[in-house]
Formats: structure tokens, C-alpha cells, sequence
């Protein structure tokens, strides 16, 4: 990271308690003890099952420079543990410090949501995107308020491009994490009824995860929208950037024609773009949702200069994620685990 200790008081907005060496420059910033490494900052996080503020003292005696911590706990650490940042939330504290090291990259950064399929269609993205960048992801499906602020930190000059997924339980979540990330690529996959027991309404749903949409801010930036979506559609148009469209069945800038799925459901169609040959496509991923994913993936490539044939290339290797469409074979016996999650 290229801030020093005296740079992190205000952008995090807190204030310092005991000396500091304010030009010793950040190594990185932790929320675990267990992954701390010499140099970091610790950041208390507290939860239902946790208190980071109980580790504080963990912290600096494995190598932390630095905590932020609250301000109503700071009494609660003992004077000689080390410098703390006070703030008034080290959550959001963390994400003001992700916001300020995401304007130092420069390369495409990529913001993916949707209710079903997120983890699958980053994954899909950054293995089109790393046929010519070296790309950083978001870890597994770090995809909250934690995760994805810890892997915006992550970024550093070996990148080349940023591929991030955003996930929501409430309304508001998406924009905060877009503030964050601040895309300059959006894909919007579906909007479905996971989490409607928070949502209450797929209005409300779609709502959420349009809020990306909102960080798409102008004609340099470009939003890639499910066209097949009827919720998608009525709402696409909120943004101030380009939108673009893949589909299926409506026509869309991104189109897949004549798809047909094998034995196995992995499918095989054409791609239509008129700026490209006609291009085929074999997936080995089943489902004719995971051709979605793949038509949002082709459509980020061209965006960063990458060809349809070469994405061909690339999503005809991709293997699916664990227990996302993964086929499991015994004894002649072929299942099909998509059991990480329990979207209807």
C-alpha cells in the first residue's frame, strides 16, 4: 500500500491514542490474528460471535504496526498494547481505507451481482480477463461488507485487472460495496427471490442489486445487463454509462443463438456480435443458467479488447467451482452437487 500510518488517520476519520511512526508506510491491513503479518494494521471488527477488540493485544504481539479500533472500547484495551486509531465504526473505517487504495489502480475493475450464479460468473470473467491481464479476484465468494473491502486491499502493481463480487442481504448493501470497489465495468446477472425473507419483494430485490447500476457514472464506464430479465430490463436504464445487453431470447448485443444442451446439459451454442465472426461455443459447465454466465463473461472480454475465439478458448477449459454444478461420478453413478447454496 502506498500511504504511511500519518496519511491513515484521515481517511479512515479517527484519531490517534499513543505515538505512532507516522512515516512508517502500511504493509497491509488484517482482520484476523491468524493471517496477520508483520507490518499490518489490525482492524477490530466486532460481530454476533465475535470481538475483535478482544485480540487487539494478539495483534500487536504478532506484528501489528497499528489497530483501529472503536471508540467506545478503546478504555476497554490496555495503554501499552500499542497505537490505535480510534473511529467511529472500524467497519466502515476499513472501507473508506479499500476506497482510497482502489483510486491508485488504474486497470479494469469488474463489479459482479446478481441473485443466483455470482461466484460462477466471476470466476468465468476472470479466467476470460486472465488470457491477457494479470487479474486479481475476489477470494471464494468474500462478497460482504468484510470480504470485499479486505480483497480491494489485496490489490497491488502486479495487477493488471479487478474482478469483485457484490452481494446483498439489504437494501443499501450493493451501493455500499460499489463505493468501495467503484467499477468501471458493472454485470448485472438476474434478479431472482434469495433472501426474500429480508428483501420482502423482488421489487425490493432488484432494487438492491440495481444500486450497481448507480456506480456505472458515465459514458467511460459500461453496465452488462441480463436482457432475458424482465426485472433487469424495467430498471436497467438508471444508469448513467453505457448498457449493453446479453441474452438468450430477447435480442441483445451479446446474443446466444442456438443453444442446445448435451447429455451431460453443458451447452453449446453461436455467438452473434456485429463486430465479430460468428463464434461457437462448448461449455463444460451444465445448466442454461452458466450460459448466461459465460454470455456476461464474453461480453466483459471484448470490453477489455479480448475476441470472442479467444474466449472460446478459455470457457471451453472452465471447470465449475466447487459444489456449484460440479459433476461427481462413483461407481457409474453421475451426480450433480450445487449444493453451496439454496437459492429457489
Amino acid at each position: 500500500m502506498a500511504r504511511t500510518l500519518g496519511e491513515l488517520a484521515a481517511i479512515a476519520r479517527g484519531q490517534w491514542r499513543g505515538s505512532c511512526e507516522f512515516d512508517r508506510p502500511l504493509a497491509g491491513v488484517s482482520t484476523d490474528t491468524r493471517q496477520l503479518c508483520a507490518g499490518d494494521v489490525f482492524v477490530a471488527i466486532d460481530g454476533d460471535r465475535f470481538d475483535g477488540h478482544r485480540f487487539v493485544a494478539d495483534a500487536f504481539a504478532g506484528g501489528a504496526v497499528a489497530a483501529l479500533v472503536r471508540y467506545d472500547r478503546v478504555d476497554d484495551l490496555t495503554a501499552g498494547d500499542g497505537p490505535c486509531l480510534v473511529v467511529d465504526d472500524p467497519l466502515r473505517a476499513m472501507a473508506r481505507i479499500a476506497r482510497d487504495h482502489r483510486r491508485s489502480f488504474t486497470g479494469p475493475v469488474v463489479g459482479v451481482t446478481g441473485s443466483a450464479g455470482k461466484t460462477t460468473a466471476k470466476e468465468m470473467i476472470a479466467a476470460v480477463l486472465g488470457h491477457r491481464f494479470r487479474v486479481h479476484k475476489t477470494p471464494a465468494n468474500e462478497n460482504n461488507e468484510v470480504g470485499v473491502p479486505r480483497s480491494v486491499l489485496a490489490l497491488d502493481d502486479s495487477h493488471e485487472a479487478a474482478v469483485f463480487e457484490l452481494a446483498a442481504r439489504q437494501v443499501g448493501d450493493i451501493a455500499y460495496l460499489a463505493d468501495v470497489v467503484q467499477p468501471n465495468i458493472g454485470v448485472l446477472l438476474n434478479i431472482g427471490t434469495a433472501h426474500l425473507e429480508v428483501f420482502k419483494s423482488v421489487e425490493r430485490v432488484a432494487k438492491a442489486k440495481g444500486e450497481l447500476l448507480d456506480y456505472i457514472r458515465d459514458e467511460s464506464c459500461v453496465a452488462f445487463v441480463n436482457v432475458d430479465d424482465c426485472v433487469i430490463a424495467r430498471g436497467a436504464k438508471r444508469t448513467k454509462g453505457r448498457l449493453l445487453g446479453f441474452g438468450l431470447r430477447r435480442e441483445g448485443h451479446f446474443s446466444g443463438e442456438g443453444l442446445v444442451l448435451d447429455q451431460e446439459g453443458c451447452g453449446h451454442f453461436s455467438l452473434q456480435h456485429t463486430s465479430f465472426p460468428r463464434t461457437s461455443f462448448q461449455l463444460r459447465v451444465p445448466g442454461r443458467h452458466n450460459v448466461y454466465n459465460a454470455l456476461a463473461a464474453i461480453a466483459v472480454g471484448v470490453e477489455c479488447g479480448i475476441e470472442p475465439s479467444e474466449s472460446a478458448t478459455v470457457l471451453s477449459d472452465f471447470a465449475p467451482v466447487g459444489m456449484r454444478s460440479e459433476f461427481l461420478r462413483n461407481r457409474g453413478i453421475r451426480v450433480i452437487n450445487d449444493c453451496y447454496n439454496a437459492n429457489p
